[in-house]
Formats: structure tokens, sequence, C-alpha cells
């Protein structure tokens, strides 16, 4: 038949928008939730509320400078979290991880913790929680975070140690 026809194509294997790197703006005393996409399978999701009205900037990497973290395996997964002025702010902080990651790297769910870059190395600022693939943790300030884990082999390489120290310590 005559006519004018349009067609329209798509891939459905494009990537998930990111929204990295773009200011999100925090209503003051308000508790907003703002979630980037790591892939398809991981994200981050931050629930947070403000002490005065600022802009949320979230940046994601692979890996950072110093990622080494005693008795803990990185996720590769790091994020710089920052807001545009001195704001106070109560935060919780969730990543949607994927199992296969932490097959591959050795780690069990029930381990799994935020941790927080200072210039002495990495903290962690109170205790995690998991929920199927989802691990949450509270924190009241914004800075380098990293998602850890630890390994048994991790953690036997650190009581091993522990136990020759000891040794050398009662000879």
């Amino acid at each position: 038949s005559i006519g004018s026809y349009a067609f329209v194509a798509f891939n459905i294997q494009s990537p998930i928008p990111t929204f990295y790197g773009y200011a999100r703006e925090l209503t003051a005393n308000v508790v907003t939730r703002v979630a980037y996409f790591v892939n398809s399978t991981q994200q981050l999701a931050i629930d947070v509320k403000s002490s005065v009205q600022t802009d949320l900037t979230v940046n994601y990497t692979t890996s950072v400078s110093n990622s080494n973290f005693d008795g803990y395996v990185s996720l590769d997964a790091f994020f710089q979290i920052e807001t545009s002025s001195a704001a106070q702010v109560a935060a919780n902080l969730s990543y949607t991880f994927d199992q296969a990651v932490l097959a591959a790297k050795g780690i069990t769910a029930d381990t799994l913790i935020f941790a927080y870059q200072t210039s002495t190395g990495w903290k962690v600022d109170g205790s995690a929680s998991v929920s199927g693939n989802v691990v949450t943790q509270g924190t009241t300030h914004f800075s380098q975070w990293g998602v850890y884990g630890s390994s048994s082999d991790a953690t036997t390489m650190f009581v091993s140690a522990w136990l020759v120290i000891c040794a050398i310590f009662l000879m």
C-alpha cells in the first residue's frame, strides 16, 4: 500500500546509562535515593539525608592507587562520593553484587563490607548487612569508598601469621 512508513531499530545490548559524574540535587532534610549502575547486575544505591541543599556526585572506577586492605579482597568496585557543600549527611550505601564475582574472588557474601580510604589506608565505618545480593552499610560522611570481602584464604593467612607471631613472642 502507498504511504509513509517509519522503521525503528534498537539494540537491546546497549549499555545502561550510568549517570556517574553528574550532580544530583539533594533537598535539605529530605531522604533522597540515588542509584548508579555499574552494569546490568551491579549497582550502587545511596539513601541520603543532607543537612543542607547540596549536589551529590558519584564517580565509579574498578581500581584505585592503593586498594590493599589487610585481610580483605576488593570487589574492584570503588566510588568517589562527594557533596558540593560541607553538608552533614546520614546515608545508607547499598551495593548490588554479582555472585559470580564473589565466587571468582573466593569471597562469601556474609563477609562483605564497605570501607573508606584515608591517608593511612582503608577503614571500616560500622557494620554491613547482606540481604539477597545487596550489601548495605550506614555512614555519616562521603569520600572514596570500596566494596570488600574476606576470603577463607585471607582469614587463614591472617590467623597463621598471628599464630607465628605469638609463637615467636613466647619463645
